[in-house]
């Protein structure tokens, strides 16, 4: 990362000013010189050529009008739906999670304060409040998009989120009407669910609109539906309402099975979520006739998801914690629905297992928090616990994972889904020293007297999000002293960095180049391979190889205990890099130098950062810092401190993080 305010070893200085040059905040845009036969080889090269084949024909459907052709616009009232409408109920444990509620006064009330948002049609997005008067515009911006057109006829705006717009549209706030109509069944909140039901419905005509865009978005919001509905169980619906939603979950239907295949291509939560929605459709409303090809394609979807996209080690195919939530949100919910059809998939099952001992043993028991790597685009598709976003402990409790000891906010998500604990964790569970290495997953918990250590590394089966192989995140004594810097937005604003790049990550840089080459918003070629060398389980010592094509160089890094923290070492094994650097993002602006170190206070606890050569001027050390920010939810941020050590490529350069309390 470039820096301002750089000085030689024996004479650090920190400029902390909020003028940082603009070439830090900028997402890297290719040279001009790049021709679209060259990206494309580099694609075909990263990606293989069958995947630029598929693209190629998913993309000659959509041109060629063949989707619009399979998912005709239309009126609710001219649609002619097939089959009954006759729906399965009782699919959740209603009358537990009224206990629940019942003994939990605090949370009730935050829904009824929910409740009156909601009753002035103003929605939750990504952690700001605003009245949403279209559901084709951005709440934010107020940009909006044409109701009327097909849905693939809707090209996204170049310099819009359109997050923003769809957000509402997921319905995550159905999940609270529903919650507080269980605590509370006289406040209305059925009927207010109706009412905005059948305001979405009357904007948002049968393959008309931006919101139908997405088949995995149009999946998530029929699944908040369907959890609505039957908690409602009758109350406030009419016979046109449940006529209405069948026709709703036939559209919903029609609408994924018509282009799953290009969910199928991304190989990601994609796949899963329309797999989800369309075993829904099956499982509630198995009289339309659309239910059968819906249960028969979902069920092989979902069957493909889990042997293809769950790793044996447990992760997942984007390489993201919280994209690894909502595979787990997803499959929680499918298990959930066949379960009341009396049926089961095995694949599924151990998918679970598999995944949710991945996010317990990379999961503080304390605090339920994990390091925020990979795109994290605020999704939270089973908002049923009065926990932080960033909490895993619901999730993983639902699970059937007792991550943590005593009643609490956590475990309502498992009561709605009829989930329980196991009986004792799984095995393997974080020791005071120690590593655990998840090889396909690429990620490493490190243990030591307190301390922990979470790095990231592997040669990637499916495309990244984020260039941050060697990236590691440090807490000391309990408190996160390095983080990931998250996700801000997909459509970063021109202020506001691209946090996915190498740049905003802190695995040694050479050259001040990208690791990785980026060519497009989703889309990153020539990917770089990190081979992690033999190590002893039982000891605290992490070093592994990053080989980039993109930059030709070969790179090490150590991470390893120290005495009261931890030190990271990063020397270059090949290539003609000329200089060395590593950026570290601290979650405080309370950053000083004293007798050439970085000091820094976190919550009160007081931290210290240097290099192990810095006292020598010889040694061509430079340390710099300048503001900067850590995303621990999409859309919202908090100021930290970007802390960059630079050195000679020749010389290697070992950084140190302590505690001085």
């Amino acid at each position: 990362m470039p820096v301002q305010g750089s000085t030689t070893a024996n004479e650090p200085s920190i400029e902390h000013s909020a003028d940082a040059p603009a070439r830090d905040w900028v997402a890297v845009k290719l040279p001009a010189t790049t021709s679209r036969v060259e990206l494309g080889l580099s694609v075909g090269r990263t990606l293989g050529l069958r995947w630029v084949a598929e693209r190629t024909m998913i993309e000659a459907d959509e041109r060629l009008g063949t989707v619009r052709r399979k998912t005709p616009s239309s009126t609710w009232s001219a649609l002619n739906l097939m089959g009954q409408s006759t729906r399965r109920a009782g699919l959740l444990d209603t009358s537990a999670a009224a206990a629940f509620l019942a003994a939990r006064s605090s949370t009730v009330d935050k829904l009824r304060l929910e409740f009156g948002e909601l009753e002035r049609r103003r929605f939750d997005i990504f952690g700001t409040r605003a009245p949403v008067e279209s559901w084709h515009s951005d709440p934010i911006t107020g940009s909006k998009y044409c109701p009327d057109r097909h849905w693939s006829r809707v090209k996204e705006k170049s310099t819009d989120d359109l997050k923003l717009v769809w957000e509402p549209s997921r319905f995550g706030w159905a999940y609270s009407l529903a919650r507080l109509h269980v605590a509370d069944s006289t406040v209305g909140a059925a009927a207010l669910f109706w009412e905005l039901f059948e305001e979405w419905c009357a904007e948002n005509q049968p393959n008309c609109g931006v919101n139908w865009k997405c088949g995995q978005e149009s999946s998530i919001r029929l699944m908040a539906v369907v959890f609505a509905v039957d908690v409602f169980a009758g109350e406030s619906e009419t016979p046109l309402r449940a006529q209405r939603l069948a026709a709703f979950a036939d559209v919903t239907a029609r609408r994924v099975l018509a282009h799953w295949r290009y969910a199928k291509h991304q190989r990601n939560n994609h796949t899963v979520s329309e797999a989800v929605g369309l075993l829904t459709v099956a499982c509630v409303f198995p009289e339309l006739d659309i239910a059968d090809k819906a249960g028969r394609v979902g069920r092989r979807l979902l069957v493909d998801a889990c042997n293809e996209l769950v790793f044996e080690d447990g992760g997942t195919s984007q390489y993201s914690v919280n994209y690894h939530r909502v595979f787990l949100h997803n499959f929680l919910w499918a298990k959930t629905m066949l379960r009341a059809c009396r049926q089961s998939i095995s694949v599924l099952d151990e998918a679970i297992e598999r995944s949710a001992n991945f996010l317990y043993k990379i999961t503080d028991p304390a605090t339920g928090q994990t390091a925020n790597f990979g795109a994290n685009d605020g999704a939270l598709l089973l908002p049923l616990a009065d926990a932080h976003f960033n909490d895993m402990r619901p999730t993983l409790r639902a699970a059937g994972v007792d991550i943590d000891q005593g009643e609490d906010n956590s475990s309502e998500l498992a009561i709605w889904l009829g989930a329980g604990p196991r009986p004792s964790p799984p095995s393997g569970r974080h020791t005071r020293s120690g590593t655990t290495h998840f090889s396909n997953m690429g990620v490493s918990v490190l243990e030591h007297d307190g301390n922990r250590a979470v790095v990231r590394g592997t040669a990637f089966r499916t495309r990244p999000s984020h260039s941050d192989q060697l990236h590691v995140d440090l807490w000391i004594g309990g408190t996160h002293v390095v983080v990931d810097p998250g996700t801000y937005s997909y459509k970063p604003l021109k202020d506001v960095p691209d946090l996915s790049l190498s740049r905003f990550h802190n695995g040694p840089i050479t050259d001040n180049r990208e690791d990785m080459r980026r060519v497009s918003r989703f889309l990153v070629v020539d990917w770089s391979t990190v081979s992690v060398d033999p190590f002893d389980p039982a000891n605290t010592r992490w070093s592994g190889r990053r080989r980039s094509p993109h930059t030709k160089t070969e790179v090490r890094r150590i991470v390893e205990p120290c005495e009261r923290g931890w030190s990271i070492t990063d020397e270059v094994l090949g290539g003609d890099a000329q200089r060395l650097s590593a950026a570290w993002l601290l979650p405080t602006e309370e950053v000083a130098v004293h007798n050439h170190q970085i000091r820094f206070t976190i919550e009160g606890s007081r931290f210290a950062a240097y290099t192990a050569s810095q006292a020598s001027a010889e040694s061509g050390v430079t340390i710099s810092a300048a503001p900067a920010i850590s995303c621990r939810h999409y859309r919202n941020s908090t100021p930290a401190t970007m802390v960059t050590f630079e050195v000679p490529a020749s010389s290697g350069l070992k950084a140190k993080f302590v505690s001085l309390d």
